[in-house]
């Protein structure tokens, strides 16, 4: 069984408001779009996909106010779109992803309550042409190469201040055509070179009334579109660019009330479209440009009815589209253009009921979109064409609530979309769009654990929850890889000599267990994301009383090393919810009592928690933020266990070994152990990040740590900062830091509780080990 992974790209506006992603739209493979932070008002935002690569790209409009970003089209790897700042009105910007390269192109129409209105922007050749009016002219066709002066009127169409309104932008075979009237031939078909020159009337079809042209749409390099001539109505028409060659293709509907041509679309280069005669009503059509050639594919709804197709859609050859029938409602269908292959692909909202199919979006051949089946509401479906193959993805937002996805976007293997989960509001999310995704997590011989999957490479994300503790000792969680069901390494089965060693190079810590938590912290609920690769084995492994680290270090035996065994672990599956390990450390009497440890294992989709790529590994009770490119906000949460009134701080390292920068040049200079560590730590303190609190208290801090580094944290042991630096080696108190060569006593002070959660222990040579003595969790947000 595959599992559809859903990932809450980043909640934007925390809570239930929601910040409204819009207008998604790829730019070089990064996720454009518009979106409100709460603050900033509706803004450019920008998104690789992970929560901390998803930035507000530039607060056009300071403050509060919004720049409302529309028309957000790529030309040539460079995002234009339309947006005001307040000074200018609403006028033409682009951007290339950085604060600074977001800039307006040109003040078209100046003043500040005045605007251009740029619209219809169009990649013809990579040059932009786009409508607009700058105040004299009224609204003509204009082009830019994305300079100021390079972004200028094509032609005044209509002279005078009237303006041409020209529409249908469409590019055919690098040439523009598009609607426009001149004050004398009324809305006609128009095309244009780019020079004033070569921008002319294609022909006059219905002299001063206008024969308003829409619906232009390439097939095969003609050019199709809906008319009206004065005398047949509105019908399909077909133009080479000729006056001579811009004529009739078929008076569909006989005499002057027309067809009204709709929804044309181009599969395989034939032509698919909607039409009405009097005798089929509104169906669909077909037409390879010829009379003869145009016709009715099938009378969907039987009679005068009409089966109104609607988001006709090129799925890989065949057409899919929304229609209803005499039986169905409104429902998904596909079409190979021939009566009998015109078929309802599946009643969705069975009976009369519709299931109102949108955003028919082609992703790799699979035809994804949001219908209704009655009791979800508005949910992603996805669709092979046949019944059994047409799915719900996800029920995003659970029950019979509407997730409303929409703006469907597929980038690099990811489909992005914008949806509300009833919790966090109207945010970005995406799905893996295979059927490799990693599989639920699997337990498929005794204590080896597995990640089914089809596919290499695939990276899946476990949550680690602690669900309950009953014992005395501080044990240490961990996991480690093994090269098959029987759980060996490099041939080493487990209980023979030299596993337990080979174990521990391959562990990875998840959290340790604290057993007496200050009044007001609940350790249960604590947890830990991690990463693991598809089709990778695991063991979980667990240290009595002590720590990965002493372990490595020889402080502890390899004897305390605890492996799942029927006399120590408890496995119970979940199903959908993962497995429950439970643990028996030998503290208590029972032999059969497995709740010294349980944790709860479960796949999921949330993102990995900034700042936690080392914690895991050894000596990593640190805070990695050096692929975070904006500065980072720190929320803390303080409580304490402890007589003495201890000081906890975080300092900048060079590297993962806890070496200090003191020149500059990003190289550490002093090394753990090296005389002056402790100087050089304080030297390169985080300001403004002081902690402590009461003992049984509980405070709240905030602070902000700058991108691209690594932050350790210390504790300073009844004491602080000044009493280090101010010269009087005789008053100096204990102070102690997640590297253990930096520690007088060479042991551990500090353990990880959880993702970004930090106990410490302020006794030397291990005192008590209970970790308690101060607790920080720090909660991480990246500064849009």
């Amino acid at each position: 069984m595959t599992t559809t992974m859903l990932t809450l790209v980043k909640d934007i506006v925390t809570g239930a408001n929601g910040s409204n992603p819009d207008d998604l739209t790829n730019v070089n493979n990064t996720l454009y779009f518009t979106a409100t932070d709460g603050t900033n008002g509706k803004e450019l935002w920008k998104s690789d996909g992970t929560a901390a690569g998803t930035v507000l790209v530039k607060d056009i409009f300071t403050g509060i106010n919004s720049s409302n970003p529309y028309n957000l089209t790529n030309i040539n790897g460079t995002l234009y779109f339309v947006a005001t700042d307040g000074t200018n009105g609403r006028e033409l910007w682009k951007s290339d992803g950085t604060a600074a390269g977001t800039v307006l192109v040109k003040d078209i129409f100046t003043g500040i309550n005045s605007s251009s209105d740029p619209n219809i922007l169009t990649n013809i050749n990579d040059t932009l042409y786009f409508v607009a009016t700058d105040g004299t002219n009224g609204t003509e066709l204009w082009k830019s190469d994305g300079t100021t002066a390079g972004t200028v009127l094509v032609k005044d169409i209509n002279i005078g201040a009237n303006g041409s309104d020209p529409g249908s932008l469409t590019n055919i075979n690098g040439t523009l055509y598009f609607s426009a009237t001149d004050g004398t031939n009324g809305d006609e078909l128009w095309k244009s070179d780019g020079t004033a020159a070569g921008t002319v009337l294609v022909k006059d079809i219905n002299g001063a009334g206008g024969s308003n042209p829409r619906d232009l749409t390439n097939v095969n390099g003609t050019l199709y579109f809906s008319a009206t001539d004065g005398t047949n109505g509105k019908e399909l028409w077909k133009s080479d660019g000729t006056a001579a060659g811009t004529v009739l293709v078929k008076d569909i509907n006989i005499g002057a009330n027309g067809s009204d041509p709709g929804n044309l679309t181009n599969v395989n280069n034939t032509l698919y479209f909607t039409a009405y005669d009097s005798t089929n009503g509104y169906e669909l059509w077909k037409s390879d440009g010829t009379a003869v050639g145009t016709v009715l594919v099938k009378d969907i709804f039987t009679g005068d009815s009409s089966s109104d197709p609607g988001s006709l859609t090129n799925i890989n050859g065949t057409l899919y589209f929304r229609a209803t029938d005499d039986t169905n409602g409104n429902e998904l269908w596909k079409s190979d253009g021939t009566a009998a292959g015109t078929v309802l692909v599946k009643d969705i909202f069975t009976g009369a009921g519709s299931s109102d199919p949108g955003s028919l979006t082609n992703v790799n051949g699979t035809l994804y979109f949001s219908a209704d089946d009655g009791t979800n509401d508005n949910e992603l479906w996805k669709s092979d064409g046949t019944a059994a193959g047409t799915v719900r993805v996800l029920d995003i937002n659970p029950g019979s609530a509407s997730s409303n996805p929409s703006g469907l976007t597929y980038i690099n293997g990811k489909l992005y979309f914008s949806a509300t989960n009833g919790e966090n509001g109207t945010e970005l999310f995406f799905i893996n769009n295979n059927d490799n995704i990693p599989s639920r997590l699997t337990n498929p011989s005794d204590d080896v654990f597995n990640i089914k999957s089809q596919e290499k490479n695939v990276k899946t994300k476990l949550e680690i929850t602690l669900t309950g503790c009953s014992s005395n000792l501080l044990n240490e969680l961990g996991l480690f890889t093994v090269d098959d069901d029987k759980g060996t390494i490099n041939g080493i089965a487990p209980g023979a000599e030299g596993y337990a060693k080979a174990a521990l190079e391959r562990s990875r810590v998840i959290f340790s267990v604290i057993v007496n938590a200050p009044n007001g912290l609940d350790s249960n609920n604590f947890s830990s994301l991690l990463e693991l690769n598809s089709e990778e084995k695991f063991r979980f492994i667990l240290v009595k009383n002590s720590t990965f680290d002493a372990v490595k270090t020889g402080a502890t035996s390899l004897t305390e090393l605890l492996f799942s065994s029927v006399s120590t672990q408890k496995i119970t599956d979940l199903g959908d919810d993962g497995f429950s390990l439970s643990w028996r450390d030998g503290s208590g009497d029972s032999a059969t009592d497995f709740s010294n440890l349980v944790v709860k294992i479960k796949q999921t989709t949330k993102s990995l928690t900034l700042g936690t790529n080392l914690q895991g590994k050894s000596q990593g009770e640190v805070i990695d933020l050096r692929e975070a490119k904006q500065s980072v906000t720190a929320n803390f949460s303080v409580h304490r266990e402890a007589a003495f009134n201890n000081f906890v701080g975080f300092y900048q390292v060079a590297d993962e070994n806890g070496g200090i920068d003191t020149n500059g040049d990003g190289k550490a200079d002093v090394l753990t152990g090296q005389a002056g560590y402790i100087q050089a730590a304080l030297s390169k303190r985080v300001a403004g990040i002081d902690l402590s609190v009461s003992n049984q208290g509980a405070a709240s801090y905030s602070g902000v740590f700058q991108p691209g580094a690594i932050f350790a944290p210390f504790i300073i042991v009844n004491g602080s900062p000044d009493a280090l630096l101010d010269s009087n080696p005789n008053n100096d108190p204990a102070i102690y830091f997640p590297f253990l060569g930096a520690n007088s006593d060479q042991s551990d002070h500090i353990r990880l509780l959880g993702n970004n959660t930090f106990g410490f222990e302020d006794v030397a040579n291990g005192g008590d080990r209970d970790f308690n003595d101060i607790i920080v969790k720090v909660n991480l947000t990246a500064i849009a």
